[in-house]
């Protein structure tokens, strides 16, 4: 099991505010943190924000917490629970349009290389 990656997450939670325009001011107002110190222990690794931070921090970026979390392989958290839902979700045939066994494998497999095809490693992404 994957564990979550505090200085890959840390890339990321710099990238994200960068390109939002958020300062780390901006964070702590938004958060009622006591000081930018929290902030800037996320943007350097030091730390991973708590659930509750991560959640308010994500609902200020407007994106899913998912998104912001890398895993210690460079994976993003939302490509590995795509993966995980494509392999083991049994319903994957009625979402396809089939109820051939065959065929449900074939698409999945095209799904699954389709998801392959993106760049494993967020940091490929400039991250």
């Amino acid at each position: 099991m994957q564990k979550i990656s505090r200085t890959k997450t840390a890339g990321r939670i710099r990238q994200l505010l960068r390109e939002k325009g958020i300062t780390a001011r901006k964070v702590q107002e938004a958060l009622e943190l006591e000081s930018t110190q929290a902030v800037y222990r996320w943007t350097h690794g030091h730390t991973l924000p708590s659930l509750e931070n991560a959640v308010m921090l994500c609902q200020l970026l407007e994106l899913p917490l998912e998104e912001l979390l890398v895993l210690e392989n460079g994976e993003s958290a939302s490509r590995r629970i795509l993966r995980m839902n494509l392999e083991n979700n049994s319903s994957l045939v009625e979402i396809v349009g089939t109820k051939q066994p065959g065929l449900r494998a074939v698409r999945l497999e095209y799904l699954l290389s389709y998801l392959d095809s993106f760049p494993r490693d967020v940091s490929a992404c400039g991250i």
